[in-house]
């Protein structure tokens, strides 16, 4: 989407431009912003009619801006951002209605999106709003900058790398932001819009989450997430998706550890239809989200989880490369969280067996040291040492 213009002959036009500003750069500069001024008063004369020439105004600034050596940030040479942006850009974004001139209100989001570093604080901070209402633009193309542009924005550093927006700037507009996030994936285009879920990642992560909130929003992504797991084709989608829930449990269960147990009872049914579907796709991120359930959980693990880690057991989980780490960070947290039961229930030789088995491969040596170590680290000397001589010969192997 965002460089989905990169074949059209304006596109085309504009990048020679830049070519001929490479060696005419003071004739370009002289040109151009008259150029610019020019289409804009046509847009005055008649904004029905001519809107096109205010989109072209945009387009040719965004085009010709420059980024600055060692940095994100970029500048332009025509045209004053700031002035232009007041003068030119808010009062597209202001505009009521967010389904007309969706070519123009896109224009005006990916100008804020790309000098978003040079907008004020104060004048961007008082577009928030606006930002939410083009989430609900008919335009699969204008609530994804809108989406793009919120995300980006929570990205922006001031000098000293302090973040120059925080959740004390977004957590009071939570509720309809979210629901307006919720609301653009359901448009016929957009059920798995990498752009809206990446914004929903970025504010779950920056936002305080209140009860309130959490608990739509896990109902939310699971239910995005069950239907992914019938087709999953859209990885970067996907990865975004997993990466949400991943965050949405970490800060909500720290902040309110009473979240756990219905976390729990939305998010495992996923988990197990993973499991038991064996979406190849989605196991690394299944068993990495376990990992942070059994983490969040204190002693007794409840009986699902064991069942989980039997799972673990067997050798055949861990032939799989991509599941390898996952795999491992699942068994850590078992085996910090119960290890009496691990012991107790004759679990220890089949976990050594991983042991073994993965550091008897170069390529997984590193993960089955971290095997041994928790088991070290977790388990009393004289529960191990009825297998010391089984590890020291895998050790001395491996030598």
């Amino acid at each position: 989407m965002l460089s989905s213009d990169i074949d059209t002959r304006r596109r085309i036009a504009c990048e020679l431009l830049k070519g001929i500003a490479t060696n005419y750069k003071q004739k370009v500069t002289e040109i151009v912003p008259v150029q610019i001024q020019n289409l804009l008063s046509s847009f005055t004369a008649n904004p029905v009619c001519n809107w096109k020439d205010k989109d072209c105004a945009i387009y040719l600034v965004v085009s010709l801006a420059t980024k600055k050596a060692g940095g994100t940030s970029v500048s332009s040479d025509v045209v004053d951002v700031q002035s232009f942006f007041t003068s030119v850009i808010v009062p597209e974004l202001q505009g009521q209605d967010v389904n007309t001139f969706p070519m123009l209100k896109a224009g005006a989001l990916k100008f804020f999106t790309m000098f978003r570093s040079q907008i004020p604080r104060p004048l961007a901070f008082q577009l928030f709003p606006d930002l939410f209402r083009f989430l609900g633009a008919e335009s699969n193309v204008v609530h994804s900058y809108a989406a793009s542009c919120l995300e980006k924005l929570f990205l922006v550093k001031d000098e000293g790398g302090r973040a120059r927006y925080d959740s004390a700037d977004i957590t009071p507009y939570l509720p309809v932001l979210m629901t307006n996030l919720f609301n653009a994936l359901k448009f016929p285009v957009s059920e798995e819009n990498q752009y809206l879920m990446k914004c929903i990642m970025r504010i779950l992560g920056v936002a305080e989450i209140s009860t309130e909130v959490a608990g739509p929003c896990i109902s939310g992504l699971t239910s995005i997430l069950n239907e992914v797991c019938k087709n999953p084709k859209n990885p970067i989608f996907n990865h975004y998706l997993f990466e949400s829930v991943a965050v949405l449990v970490r800060w909500a269960c720290q902040r309110d550890p009473s979240l756990i147990s219905p976390f729990e009872a939305s998010i495992l049914p996923s988990l197990q239809m993973i499991l038991q579907n064996d979406v190849t796709e989605f196991l690394p991120y299944a068993f990495q989200l376990l990992a942070q359930l059994v983490e969040l959980n204190r002693p007794p693990i409840a009986p699902n989880y064991m069942e989980v880690f039997k799972l673990l057991l067997i050798p055949e989980s861990w032939k799989r490369s991509s599941n390898v780490p996952a795999l491992l960070r699942l068994l850590q947290a078992f085996l910090q969280k119960v290890p009496q039961k691990i012991s107790q229930e004759g679990h220890l030789a089949r976990v050594l067996g991983i042991f073994n088995m993965l550091v008897s491969a170069p390529s997984s040596d590193e993960h089955g040291f971290y095997v041994l170590n928790t088991v070290i680290d977790n388990l009393e000397y004289g529960v191990i040492d009825p297998y010391m001589s089984h590890i020291w010969n895998a050790l001395f192997v491996c030598l």
